[in-house]
């Protein structure tokens, strides 16, 4: 028997959500001012009531949008804010439910709406949970887990109740989905620019796509085509002020597959440039089809909204706070997150679809801002991240540092760069998770401070301005707070046999110290095109969420590392002792 709360009448549904607005109690009142971050946004299915997740705060707010006119909601605040987890980062609306995830607790928090605001349930999930996407007809709900790898499917039973009916191991750490129209899942990596497709009805993955990119930020469907905002480096290129300009080092770009393409071995990619010499377009991230051959987009790094066409590229273009990153859509409003301010965007959609709509005299009739708060002073880690993710720190807003090391972990790509002495030895891109603990930096070893490190990029790298000191040292505050992905728990007598090998090929001479590095540089038996054979340990932290390795990345596969290179080994392994370093490797 179906639950009467779960009815599909469209106004028993329009009923319940205004009374989970009219009658959800502020358990603390509205927060003290403090930067919300707001990471992810949804509308209510009647496009009345807009919820926001504030990553900072831990909080969810409430706008209450309904208006005859967008004037009337300017300056509106939050209709009720209430604590949720401790790292919301996704939020999705769905029937009389909000479905929020928690990635600092793994969890998937849902709130439920009735004649009073209650948590109705608490889901845990695998580490690290990042994006979340409902199929309605089908009452099933799909998550990326970051960190695990893995995608979790999640059903709706006729109580209304969550819970796990299945999970798939991806080759790649994910975030972004996309429902296609053909009954099938495509999931995108968070750093290389991986794709996978599945099949909805029996879960199971149906092929792997590798684009020439990373950072894939947001894709869309339209009728034909997946459209994506994604990077690519060029490691062929030099980070020379020269191949900056020209978009020749990276490349801001969108990307148009054809639906057809995806069932095949090879995608059939179009690109489109984005940004031009003196006007970058550092980070693409949202994307949202308006209609026609019509998109619109966030760039992130830019802090820039932008309207885009296939093979055109940006139409028109518009300053936007400091970092909008996300996009939540009605049919009526657009709603635009900045996670560096405590206001939210809000467009009028029809607007959008008209040419100089971004440029016009008459842009502040359509839109409207909501405060989730007062503006307020940044922290000074808050305002080092803002600086590692300002496009402004390259030459022509090019690139961030996010843009190479997303999140402060890494691309996956190679770089050559001055940083390590000259050009011609492309190196791979380190995460810096952790990076506080890992001294001195560069591959080779030559730089002793994070502040050397940080004028060294900005200068060689990036070609953009001397940072005043105040600015490096909220850069080295940032980097200090990235920490390094959770130890995961060596307790397997495969994962401890592994253990003992490591010791027993004295692996622990340069992976050392419990950070699994040290600060010396060794000669392990490979040497760059410039002919450096001394390197810097990179840390083994985190090793099973790396894509290449060695200091050029010149292996895709950690066991060809000892089956091809019999790195550091005092004699061949077997079959088994090698499988027993692999999994105390990938446990780290």
């Amino acid at each position: 028997m179906v639950c009467p709360r779960r009815a599909t009448n469209s106004g028993l549904l329009v009923v319940a959500w205004l009374l989970f607005v009219a009658l959800a109690i502020e358990p603390t009142g509205l927060l003290a001012v403090d930067l919300r971050s707001p990471s992810a946004g949804t509308f209510s299915p009647d496009g009345k009531t807009l919820f926001i997740a504030n990553r900072a705060t831990a909080t969810v707010s409430a706008f209450d949008l309904r208006a005859a006119e967008l004037s009337e909601i300017d300056g509106r605040k939050p209709s009720w804010e209430y604590p949720v987890g401790t790292e919301p980062v996704d939020i999705v609306a769905f029937d009389d439910q909000l479905l929020v995830l928690d990635a600092e607790q793994a969890q998937l928090i849902v709130l439920s709406a009735g004649s009073q605001y209650q948590k109705q349930q608490t889901i845990s999930l695998p580490d690290r949970p990042v994006r979340i996407v409902v199929n309605p007809s089908k009452r099933k709900a799909f998550v990326t887990c970051l960190w695990s790898k893995q995608l979790v499917r999640l059903d709706q039973g006729n109580d209304g109740k969550w819970k796990q009916s299945a999970q798939i191991s991806l080759p790649f750490c994910p975030r972004e989905m996309l429902l296609l129209p053909n009954k099938q899942l495509l999931v995108a990596g968070a750093f290389a620019a991986k794709l996978a497709c599945l099949d909805l009805d029996a879960f199971k993955l149906l092929g792997e796509h590798s684009l020439q990119g990373h950072g894939i930020g947001s894709m869309v469907a339209t009728e034909e085509a997946v459209f994506l905002t994604m990077q690519r480096i060029d490691p062929a290129a030099h980070s020379s002020r020269n191949d900056i300009h020209w978009g020749s080092l990276i490349s801001n770009q969108m990307v148009k597959i054809p639906l057809s393409s995806l069932a095949d071995k090879k995608l059939s990619p179009v690109e489109t440039e984005l940004g031009q010499p003196g006007a970058g377009a550092a980070d693409p991230s949202a994307i949202l089809h308006l209609g026609q051959k019509r998109f619109l987009m966030t760039l992130s790094g830019s802090a820039e909204l932008a309207i885009v066409e296939p093979n055109l590229g940006i139409v028109e273009r518009l300053q936007a706070g400091v970092g909008p990153s996300r996009i939540a859509s009605s049919d009526r409003y657009v709603a635009v997150l900045d996670r560096f301010s405590n206001s939210v965007l809000v467009i009028d959609r029809e607007a959008l679809l008209n040419d100089g709509v971004l440029s016009s005299d008459n842009w502040g009739e359509s839109s409207a801002t909501l405060r989730l708060s007062a503006e307020t002073e940044l922290t000074t880690v808050q305002r080092g991240e803002q600086l590692f993710r300002s496009g402004t720190l390259s030459h022509d807003s090019w690139m961030s540092c996010h843009s190479c090391h997303t999140d402060g972990h890494s691309s996956g790509q190679q770089n050559d760069n001055q940083s390590d002495g000259g050009f011609g030895a492309p190196k791979r891109i380190p995460s810096l998770l952790g990076v506080a603990e890992t001294a001195p930096w560069a591959w080779t070893g030559k730089v002793a401070s994070l502040e050397e490190q940080i004028e060294n990029s900005i200068a060689s790298t990036m070609h953009g301005k001397p940072l005043e000191k105040e600015q490096i040292a909220d850069l080295v505050a940032y980097l200090n707070s990235l920490k390094p992905t959770k130890y995961a728990t060596v307790n397997s007598s495969e994962e401890r046999a592994g253990g003992k090998i490591f010791e027993r090929e004295n692996c622990g001479k340069c992976h050392s110290n419990g950070i699994f590095t040290s600060a010396q540089t060794y000669d392990v038996g490979f040497s760059d095109s410039q002919g450096n054979t001394r390197f810097n340990p990179p840390s083994l932290r985190g090793l099973r969420l790396r894509s290449s390795y060695l200091h050029d990345g010149r292996f895709q596969d950690l066991r060809d590392v000892f089956l091809k290179a019999q790195h550091q080994l005092s004699a061949e392994l077997t079959e088994r002792e090698l499988d027993q370093l692999l999994q105390y490797l990938n446990s780290l």
